[in-house]
């Protein structure tokens, strides 16, 4: 009877059973109203997380969870709650993986208290791949570049217009992608079959980087065609197009208009960890005394090793740079320094990183950002004092903080400014200033940050120069202008031909001719634009080097304990890690196909007109090509040293060795 009821008793559970987890998931799916269900992030462990570098690469974020380059801990749901709880931020800490134990970065005002804690997802109950399935009506043209800039002040809205050769980037691209099309198009008919691009020499050598396709196989064909002719069709189509011309790009890179690259590495260690003020530091307090400030520039000189009178970053840290022990490894989880604005996909890993950096990873508030207190309550649409996914779109639209625009190449006129300020937010006025060195840089300085931005045109640093360069070497019979026989294929871009060049058929090719050659027949490169943003090694390095040549010059070495003291902001006759800025490096370069560079630095400064004219005397003794001769490089008497120097600041410069020179 006992076995009966029992038997009977489990028949009964087994019935209910289903019964019951049927009505708890029905419940569950009642909690999200019809349409809006929740499509469930992977979760990411930290050992199948990338933490070989905390740079995050274009590819690496489309490839992220939703919190992008925010790796969840093992065992954490990155979906389905409201984020901005009402709890303290250290009850929603987690244990630091293993794998992430090396990171120890010093905290600072506006810093993560833990790196372990996990990225929630955005808004009441939003999650970022609902915002990233939105298809909003697609703009005539694409967008500028904007992308989110967190400083330790705060964050700032950054948009990039761009033009090359004077023209809008955005339409030189489809202007390139155009003319690719049309040379796969051997017959003109409109169609560019896949026959055509494997008998197609010229298109191989000019986009895709001399790719053999005319030595192919039928096997290999077939499954050329098969990766790369997306909809069947036995044509190369628009869309299909950015993925063939990666293999033009060295390293297979993305071919995509506008890329941003970015870091979290020296996030607080190019301050609190800097290694100039450690070796300025004999008594190693942590700070510089007066008479470690006053002997700050005999200690600088005695690490010119090779006597170039210059020292560079490495001449003063016991590790270089590249040694991998020389900090500590960047932090895959902490928030990076830039997040593309423009993308549409990014508002979870942009609500982590506002999150984390400036209300340590509690609930943001109206006060969180005191740099731009109008960001919250224009986001806030609905004044309900949270901010939810579809509230954080608003940041692609509305007025940005900064504007800058960034010009490449050339106008027919020649006249172009690289780097030029469009707007500058009001409300960031009365706490910022911007000042621009030359054309080609822009720094904006923050109450406690220093943010330069600049322009390098590696595509073609100055291009009539090269060609004017390369018609005098071949020109044999020097009348200005190359004939069929001084022609040098080997001299020129392969997808250059003569007569590609001669437009007007009159067997003559002059300097102009090849200029607008290189111009317009360009390669997919040549319109690619790509942002790397980080902080800089070394603060207090950065606020020596003036001219942000990446060294000290003589100059500066000079000048080095006077910069100390006027860096001593409460007057007290010490240094110490706070009173120096931050210094974050904006790099917006053209034309660059390599775009994995981990070391974010200053480029070194071009020589001025000025200097490319002076005397043949004067450049061969600027030894460290500074444009100036300190004592230590003249190669005469200290008397001659003083007739030439006019201004008596110890320094020849191109002007004074030119009048010498003249007899002035």
């Amino acid at each position: 009877m006992y076995s009966d009821l029992c038997a009977r008793n489990f028949r009964i559970v087994g019935l209910l059973c289903p019964l019951m987890v049927a009505v708890y998931l029905g419940g569950c799916h009642k909690a999200s109203p019809p349409g809006d269900a929740v499509t469930r992030a992977p979760v990411v462990a930290p050992s199948q997380a990338n933490t070989a570098s905390p740079v995050q690469t274009e590819t690496q974020l489309s490839q992220a969870s939703p919190a992008e380059s925010d790796v969840t801990p093992a065992g954490v749901e990155a979906d389905g709650v409201d984020s901005e709880s009402d709890s303290p931020a250290d009850e929603h800490s987690q244990e630091v993986p293993s794998g992430d134990e090396s990171s120890t970065n010093a905290a600072s005002p506006g810093e993560a208290d833990s790196p372990g804690r996990e990225p929630p997802d955005v808004g009441t109950g939003e999650t970022a791949n609902e915002v990233t399935n939105v298809d909003p009506e697609s703009p005539d043209h694409d967008p500028e570049p904007r992308f989110m800039l967190f400083t330790p002040d705060g964050p700032l809205v950054v948009e990039i217009n761009l033009s090359i050769h004077g023209k809008p980037h955005a339409e030189l691209m489809e202007s390139i992608l155009g003319e690719a099309l049309a040379l796969a198009d051997t017959d003109g008919d409109g169609r560019a079959t896949w026959e055509e691009i494997f008998s197609n020499e010229r298109f191989a050598r000019r986009f895709l980087n001399q790719l053999p396709l005319m030595d192919y196989d039928d096997a290999q064909r077939v499954q050329f065609v098969n990766q790369y002719d997306t909809n069947g069709n036995g044509s190369l189509d628009r869309l299909e197009l950015p993925s063939l011309l990666a293999l033009g790009n060295q390293g297979g890179a993305s071919t995509t208009a506008f890329s941003l690259q970015s870091s979290n590495e020296y996030r607080n260690l190019n301050r609190y960890r800097s290694g100039l003020l450690q070796f300025l530091d004999v008594d190693l307090n942590g700070s510089l005394s007066a008479d470690e400030i006053d002997s700050a520039s005999v200690r600088l000189r005695s690490r010119d090793y090779d006597l170039d009178d210059t020292v560079e970053l490495n001449d003063v840290l016991s590790s270089p740079l590249g040694d991998a022990n020389r900090f500590d490894a960047g932090n895959t989880y902490d928030p990076v320094v830039a997040q593309r604005l423009d993308m549409g996909d990014r508002w979870n890993a942009i609500h982590h990183g506002l999150r984390e950096l400036y209300a340590r990873g509690g609930r943001l508030t109206a006060d969180s950002f005191p740099l731009t207190p109008d960001l919250y309550p224009t986001l806030d649409a609905d004044q309900n004092g949270r901010l939810s996914a579809t509230e954080y779109q608003k940041l692609a639209e509305i007025e940005p903080d900064l504007r800058i625009e960034i010009a490449f190449g050339r106008t027919h006129d020649g006249s172009l400014t690289p780097v030029k300020l469009l707007f500058l937010d009001p409300q960031l006025e009365p706490h910022t200033s911007v000042t621009l060195p030359d054309d080609k840089w822009l720094i904006l300085s923050l109450p406690t940050t220093r943010v330069v931005f600049f322009a390098s045109d590696l595509q073609e640093p100055d291009l009539e120069a090269e060609v004017r360069e390369l018609v005098q070497r071949l020109d044999a019979n020097q009348d200005g202008y190359l004939e069929a026989d001084e022609w040098d294929d080997d001299s020129v871009p392969q997808y250059l031909t003569f007569a590609s060049v001669d437009k007007d058929g009159d067997e003559k090719i002059y300097p102009a001719e090849l200029v607008s050659a290189r111009q317009s027949d360009q390669s997919l490169a040549s319109g690619q634009v790509h942002a790397r943003i980080g902080h800089q090694p070394d603060a207090l390095f950065v606020a020596l080097d003036t001219n942000l040549d990446g060294r000290l010059n003589p100059r500066e070495i000079d000048a080095a304990s006077q910069r100390l003291v006027e860096l001593d902001q409460n007057a007290d006759g010490r240094i110490d890690v706070t009173e120096f800025p931050d210094s974050i490096l904006v790099a917006i370069t053209r034309g660059e196909p390599q775009r994995a560079n981990r070391v974010f630095r200053s480029p070194p400064r071009q020589r001025s007109v000025a200097v490319a004219e002076s005397p043949r005397w004067f450049r061969a003794m600027d030894r460290n090509a500074d444009g100036e001769i300190s004592q230590l490089e003249f190669l005469g008497t200290v008397e001659q040293f003083g007739q030439i120097d006019g201004n008596r600041d110890g320094y020849l410069d191109a002007d004074e060795a030119r009048s010498l020179t003249s007899g002035e």
